[in-house]
This record gives structure tokens, sequence and C-alpha cells, in this order.
């Protein structure tokens, strides 16, 4: 059986044709994906600027204390962001069109604990995999939902957006991610040296396939939509010097989400509708899904090391933060008495303050 993606994911021909004599598998020729060299040198790339990224802000908020919804759900995004491009190393080792996923490097004289050991490894990164990639989506749309409680309704909702309620919520996040990672490692199995997902049954793959493309396309597409359109109506009534820098800001982060997570899941739908309700029937319908999917799945992969420059790095606190941290050290206060100074004038940030996640409050500053 031929795959549809290097990655364990949702859209891996998985489907037993010995079972239906009228269906006949149809491969995509490895001609015709990303290639062999162009895919892992650019998963490595992502994997180091998202290390450096992400770990650099993880740094900052660790220096400060977590004190808002913002601050937690920044936090939430580093940190699944990071999970994620540590693991991308991983999908490097294998090629373009081989079956279904990566290798695990076995041959066919291994014994029985090298197999226990093979699928133990296959289950754990397919489901520390989608969890990276779900949480991440998951802290996007929260903290677009933050950001609108704090413009829209600055009032009403600083009781909601207190640490308390920032930490049930972002644990809620990741329950929903760590359920819908357990059932990818669930079905992960290692066969031949491969990291293969084998659903019992379609109809089981079918409800996962819908329940990730709902959890985008249903309810995160929707929430930050909503979200930035009333968000961009507040800010345009507003006079401040700021206002533009801010809508720009707006439409940035939805164009982002646009182009990293709406094509992936879209084409994720449309596989789900050609290969499960039989929608399409030829097989280069098939083929080109298979290259779409392999094609919008790399770049979505690459959110890990933009989300800190959309999120953080933009941020007026956080960029006082980061210039505080680095003031503290010796050599920096020597070399950069601008940024020394910073610790003289850094304020801590009432509960209402947004600014660390791009979008200021209502008075947009």
């Amino acid at each position: 059986m031929e795959s549809t993606t290097m990655f364990p994911n949702t859209t891996e021909y998985d489907y037993d044709y010995s079972t239906d004599s009228s269906i006949t598998p149809c491969s995509l020729d490895p001609a015709e994906t990303l290639g062999v060299s162009f895919r892992p040198a650019l998963l490595w790339a992502v994997c180091v600027v998202g290390v450096l990224g992400n770990g650099l802000v993880l740094w900052v908020l660790a220096r400060h204390r977590v004190r808002t919804m913002a601050d937690v759900c920044l936090l939430n995004l580093a940190l699944a962001d990071l999970l994620l491009a540590l693991l991308l190393p991983l999908w490097t080792r294998t090629g373009a069109g081989t079956d279904e996923s990566t290798s695990v490097g076995t041959d066919e004289s291994t014994g029985a604990g090298t197999e226990v050991a093979n699928a133990a490894f296959c289950k754990f990164t397919a489901g520390m995999y989608q969890l990276g990639f779900t949480s991440g989506l998951l802290f996007v749309t929260l903290m677009s939902l933050d950001r609108y409680l704090a413009i829209v309704h600055a009032v009403a909702s600083s009781a909601v957006r207190k640490l308390r309620y920032s930490v049930l919520v972002s644990g809620a996040a990741w329950a929903a991610a760590v359920a819908l990672a357990a059932v990818k490692a669930l079905f992960t199995v290692s066969e031949e040296g491969k990291c293969l997902v084998r659903y019992p049954t379609p109809a089981r793959r079918l409800a996962h396939n819908l329940a990730e493309v709902g959890v985008c396309l249903g309810v995160c597409l929707p929430v930050l939509t909503f979200c930035y359109v009333r968000i961009l109506v507040v800010v345009r009534q507003q006079r401040s010097s700021r206002r533009s820098r801010a809508v720009r800001l707006i439409f940035a982060i939805v164009a982002v989400f646009s182009v990293f997570w709406v094509p992936y899941y879209a084409v994720v739908l449309l596989q789900t509708l050609h290969r499960d309700l039989g929608l399409w029937s030829w097989c280069q319908m098939s083929q080109h899904l298979a290259l779409a999917l392999e094609v919008t799945e790399t770049v979505t992969l690459t959110h890990c090391c933009v989300n800190p420059v959309i999120y953080a790095f933009v941020g007026e606190k956080f960029k006082k933060g980061l210039a505080q941290a680095w003031a503290r050290r010796p050599l920096c206060a020597k070399l950069c008495p601008q940024a020394y100074s910073v610790t003289h004038t850094y304020s801590k940030p009432s509960d209402n303050d947004t600014s660390n996640t791009g979008v200021s409050s209502a008075r947009l500053d």
C-alpha cells in the first residue's frame, strides 16, 4: 500500500484491498512528491528555527510571573510548537513515496523484543506528533478568543480571564488534543520497518478524520474569524496612532491561519470524501489529493517557527521582558546600555494587559 504523506497522519491509504476485489490500489509516483532532499532539509530548518524561537519565548516567560490568560496561552502555544519542532527530525528519515510513514530501522532479522520496541516507538512518535499538531491549533484559537474578550468585552471579561480560569481552559485544550493523539497512537503499528496507521474499520478512520477536520474548519476557523471581525470593528473606532498597526496585525494573523491551517484540513476533508464516501473514484484524483496533502502538511508544519514572531516578538510587553532578561546579563549590561535601562522602566502589567499577544487593549497601547 502506498502513502499519501510521510507522516503518521489521518489520511494514509490503509484500506485492506485484499478484502474488496472491486477496489484497485492507486499508488502515487515518487517522482511527483516533494523530493527526498528538499523536504528533509526544510524540516530540519523548521526544527532549528522553531526550537530557538519557542525556546526563547519559554525562557522569557519563565523569568516573569505568568498572570493573565494571554500569558498562559502564549506559554502553552510555545510548548506545543516546541514539541512539534523537536519531533520533525524523526520524519526526515523517510523518503517521498514510501509506505505511509517513517522508517524505524528494522529488518527481517529483528527479534520479538525489537519489534515490541519499534511498535512502542511508532505509537509514541505518532501520538506526540498529533498532540503537538492539534494543541498548537487549539491554543492559536484560544489566544484569538482572549484578544476578543480583552478588547470587545474588557470590563465584563476581567474575572473570566484570571489565572485560575485560564489554567482550566488550557487544561481542557490539552485534554482534547490528548484524546485525538491517543486515537492516533492506538491505531499506529510497526510493519516491515515502517510506522503505519491501521484503523480497524473504514468507519473509525472516517470518524477520526472528520473529528480533526471539524476541530479546525468547524470550530477554530469560525471562532477565529468571529473574534477578529469584532476586534477589527472596535479597533477602527479608536483614534490612536497605533490603530493602523493593530489593523495590519489582525489581517496578518488571519492570513497566517488561512495559509498554514485551512488548506491542509480542506485537503484532508476532500480526501476523506474521496476515499471513505466514494464521491470521486478515478485514480488521478487520488494522486492529486495525495500530492496536495503532502504540500499542505509541509506548509502547516512550518507554523511552529512562525507563531513566536506573530504572537510574541511583535508584542510590546514581550519585547520589554526580553530586553529586561538580556539586560541582567553582565556582558549585555556593558554592551547594551539601552537594554539595561529597560530594567528600571519596566513595569508589571495588569491582569487586563494583552500587549504580549500582539494586539493591545481597547486603548491600543
